[in-house]
């Protein structure tokens, strides 16, 4: 999966849950921090397996209770609704039963790694995958499925690879595991489940419903590229809708100096406040991690 800013991004059908997920996420983030604590996820466990799988360290990750997600009273109903567009976007190129269980799955999470500012590799992680769900169920948008079966791993893992004009590989692990990964990065990921059939370990500190994390990395890439003033260093930057109360968001925010932290701190008060119609954010600086709590209506 290679994304080119240059050109119209092509959506292509054997992604498009993933791409609903990014989508739905797009969506909420944003407006959901501008309308709207305790505790935010770490960074994931998976670090140094993916990092390994990507060639690189990874630069952003987002992390979904994806089941959870769409049946929550709160933001379910936005999250269904971007959800069955991407199926129904799925369906005019084919059968969308093929991706329509997919809405059961139990947790996703999605690395992506940036290479320079023009391409990027990806990497994803589906944990709890139906029984009906099948690569090979979904649709091309050439007509046909997606995806075939081109081999199994001698640890009983099996690839799955995209028909012409489709992109991504899929690894369908025994334990009711997909791992989604971008062409370049197939071979390597397939030579470490045909030594491990075993998944990347999942995040034991997430317990959010959504969870985004941005990688210092990611920051100092930014800045490279003049996109972030210099002074703006930043070390790692989290937002977060924990499960105990979908109608907040919790942001965390680690600062290179105890300077920037305390300027972060003074900046999320002021501009907070106005966000919130004059109501006052939770907002707590602890050395150099801010920490701010935005409640919805």
């Amino acid at each position: 999966m290679t994304f080119e800013p240059t050109r119209r991004r092509k959506t292509h059908a054997s992604c498009r849950f993933i791409l609903a997920l990014v989508a739905f996420t797009a969506l909420l983030v944003p407006v959901l921090t501008a309308c709207g604590g305790g505790r935010t996820p770490r960074a994931p466990a998976a670090s140094a397996w993916v990092r390994e799988a990507l060639g690189m360290p990874h630069d952003v990750v987002l992390i979904a209770r994806f089941a959870e997600l769409l049946n929550n009273p709160t933001l379910g109903p936005v999250a269904r609704r971007t959800w069955e567009r991407g199926v129904e976007e799925a369906g005019q190129t084919g059968n969308a039963e093929g991706v329509r269980p997919l809405s059961a799955l139990e947790q996703i999470e999605v690395y992506g790694a940036f290479e320079d500012p023009r391409k990027a590799r990806a990497l994803a992680v589906l944990r709890g995958v139906p029984a009906a769900a099948s690569p090979e169920k979904w649709p091309a948008k050439r007509g046909g499925p997606a995806y075939r079966v081109v081999r199994q791993l001698p640890s009983g893992v099996v690839e799955h690879a995209p028909a012409p004009g489709e992109r991504g590989v899929i690894f369908t692990l025994p334990s009711r595991t997909w791992i989604v990964v971008d062409d370049a990065s197939a071979p390597r990921v397939a030579a470490m489940l045909a030594a491990n059939p075993s998944p990347p370990p999942a995040s034991s500190d997430n317990e959010g419903l959504l969870s985004l994390v941005v990688t210092e990395r990611a920051f100092d890439r930014a800045r490279a590229a003049g996109l972030l003033p210099n002074e703006l260093a930043l070390e790692r930057l989290v937002v977060s809708i924990p499960r105990r109360d979908a109608r907040a968001v919790e942001l965390e925010a680690q600062a290179g100096t105890t300077a920037l932290a305390e300027k972060l701190e003074a900046a999320a008060r002021e501009r907070l406040s106005v966000v919130l119609a004059g109501a006052s954010p939770e907002v707590t600086r602890d050395g150099r991690v801010v920490r701010a709590t935005l409640h919805l209506p």
